[in-house]
């Protein structure tokens, strides 16, 4: 694929014979700023977010081809900064977010009520994901008898009752993930009333042409503990840190 590589030429000032110069010079394109960075910004969510990319595969990927679930964009950077290696993970709901979670967390429990889909899944399923057929979710799922640190709401089914049987088997120090939260108002409104911490990520998605709402709710003992050296992560797209010391104590005056 071609790539087009550009900077500013700012000329605030120039008389009207540098500008008709520049204009007639074949290696210059002129274009109002706002076209600039509209490209800017629309590069970024293509290619680093890997949007197109998910639109080609039918499939939700990041930009270097890394499963990542169909949540909002903001809330699968905020979780992929996160070190979730000492948490087991349920789903109701399986799919693509079961290969995400399968290389973060400790183990994967994904309930799904459709069983040529489980077939499809195990095919790559990692040796810490467990699929388990369930038409009755909430049933077969307080049926495990176990708790879960992180506790995903996500299936084609009755998103309310299956929000109420994580709430009962939620870890000290865990979360819930709602997606499609802006569509199921009752649901979260019940994780909320069960004293749970409720952060909205808006935006967009992988593949989809319109933006939702991904919701987490959290614990208030859950304490984020960072993958990297820094919370928050650098972000796609993002700018490098610039240097200075507004980031330490000032030194104290004399």
């Amino acid at each position: 694929m071609d790539k087009l590589f550009w900077t500013q030429a700012r000329l605030p000032d120039a008389s009207p014979e540098t500008l008709a110069e520049a204009r007639g010079h074949l290696g210059l394109v002129e274009a109002p700023r706002e076209t600039i960075w509209l490209a800017s910004v629309m590069n970024i969510v293509a290619t680093d977010y890997g949007y197109l990319e998910s639109i080609r595969r039918n499939s939700s990927v990041w930009g270097d081809g890394a499963p990542i679930p169909m949540y909002t964009y903001s809330l699968i950077e905020y979780l992929s900064g996160l070190d979730f290696t000492a948490f087991d993970v349920a789903e109701f709901g399986a799919g693509v977010s079961t290969r995400f979670w399968s290389a973060h967390a400790r183990s994967v429990t994904a309930l799904e009520n459709d069983p040529a889909w489980i077939e499809r899944l195990k095919q790559d399923a990692g040796a810490n994901v467990e699929i388990i057929h369930a038409a009755d979710m909430p049933f077969v799922f307080r049926s495990l008898g176990r708790s879960f640190g992180v506790i995903v709401v996500d299936c084609k089914g009755n998103r309310f009752d299956c929000a109420a049987a994580a709430v009962e088997r939620l870890a000290p120090g865990g979360m819930i993930i709602l997606d499609n939260s802006d569509w199921y108002p009752n649901s979260a409104a019940l994780l909320r009333d069960a004293d749970l911490i409720q952060v909205d990520f808006p935006g967009l998605r992988p593949g989809r042409f319109h933006a939702c709402v991904t919701s987490i709710f959290l614990r208030r003992d859950f304490t984020p503990r960072p993958k990297g050296k820094t919370l928050p992560a650098s972000p796609a797209g993002g700018k490098p840190r610039p240097p200075g010391p507004w980031d330490r104590p000032a030194t104290a005056s004399p």
